[in-house]
Formats: C-alpha cells, sequence, structure tokens
C-alpha cells in the first residue's frame, strides 16, 4: 500500500468516468457518471434495493474483499470524502494490531489532510478488509467515509460509517457478478 497524489491519480480515474459527487449527505464522494447507467449492489445491515445481501459487517467486509479477489479490481484507490484526518481517527485503534496498516499509519502525519489515494494491491485485500470492517462499525459520521475506485472494471464502493458497502458498476453483468460472488461466499 503507498499514498499516491490525488492530482496524479484523477486523471485516470476521471478517464474511466469517475465523477465527483454533489451529494449533501456524503460530499466529496466519488461516484460513476450517471450517464453510464451504473448498476448497484450493497451489503452489509439494511441493504436495499433489487442486488441486496443482508449480512453482519464483518461478513460484508469479507465479501467485498472476496468480490476484489474473484473480479480482479486490483489495484483500487481509496479516496477519503474529505481529508484522511476523520478516517485516521476512527480506524487507529481498531487496527491497532494490523501490520500493514501500522506501516500506513506510521507515514500518515503527512497525509492527514489530504485527499491523496491510498492505493491497495491485491496482496493488500485482507487490510482493506479490515478497514471497511472497522470504518462501519466504529465510526459515527459521513466525514470518515472512503470510495473504493478499481482500475481494471469501473467499479466505485462508498464505505461509509453505519451503513451497508454500496458497490456500484459501469455494467450490470459486472455487478451481477460481484453479487454472485458475495452470495456464494457468505452462503459457505
Amino acid at each position: 500500500m503507498e499514498f499516491v497524489e490525488f492530482a496524479e491519480a484523477w486523471p485516470s480515474l476521471a478517464r474511466r468516468g469517475i465523477t465527483e459527487t454533489r451529494d449533501a449527505a456524503a460530499p466529496g464522494s466519488l461516484a460513476i457518471d450517471p450517464t453510464k447507467s451504473p448498476t448497484s449492489l450493497e451489503l452489509g445491515p439494511g441493504a436495499r434495493g433489487e442486488r441486496a445481501i443482508d449480512a453482519t459487517v464483518e461478513r460484508a467486509a469479507a465479501a467485498f474483499e472476496t468480490i476484489c479477489h474473484k473480479l480482479h479490481l486490483t489495484p483500487l484507490h481509496v479516496i477519503p470524502f474529505g481529508t484522511w484526518r476523520p478516517v485516521f481517527d476512527v480506524v487507529s485503534f481498531g487496527l491497532a494490531k494490523n501490520a500493514q496498516w501500522q506501516k500506513i499509519d506510521s507515514q500518515a502525519s503527512v497525509e492527514l489532510n489530504t485527499r491523496d489515494a491510498l492505493v491497495f494491491e491485491q496482496r493488500n485485500l485482507h487490510t482493506l478488509r479490515d478497514l471497511a470492517s472497522t470504518l462501519l462499525t466504529d465510526g459515527e459520521s459521513t466525514s470518515a467515509g472512503v470510495s473504493v475506485v478499481a482500475t481494471g472494471q469501473t467499479m466505485v464502493a462508498h464505505l461509509v460509517p453505519k451503513h451497508p458497502i454500496r458497490i456500484t458498476f459501469a455494467s450490470p453483468q459486472v455487478a451481477d457478478q460481484a453479487r454472485d460472488a458475495a452470495q456464494h461466499f457468505l452462503s459457505a
């Protein structure tokens, strides 16, 4: 995992149809351009919609990891809705025993007031799972939310405290594959 300046990451994301939302409930979150007819899937407690899967936070986070792995979505850019400070405030205690996260945490002092992307590779997906679980469980405010943007497929996920994980794809077929992968994982 490593930080990449937002200004460096943004052009390639924008070319894939990623936009910054004007959503008052989640200012600064990223989304797929609505003209691309994106399709969403929700995982977790209170999940809603045609592709909703109800699960505990821990199981939803593990299913999200499975989706990212099975659909080869890495590298993933994790970008906070605002700055990193509220995210690190939420997860620092819950991820204290995660060695990979601790390496990032030790570098974070220069990143706390930025929106720089934290890039996760395939080998880091278990840390992404732990980040998702901790953020959703321990967070209280949307200000600690993050967008997870894939670079291989056009996908944006939102990890927002006290909400289900919302994963949006540019392709309904890929959204169906993601739902199937999550259901298969959760039924095992």
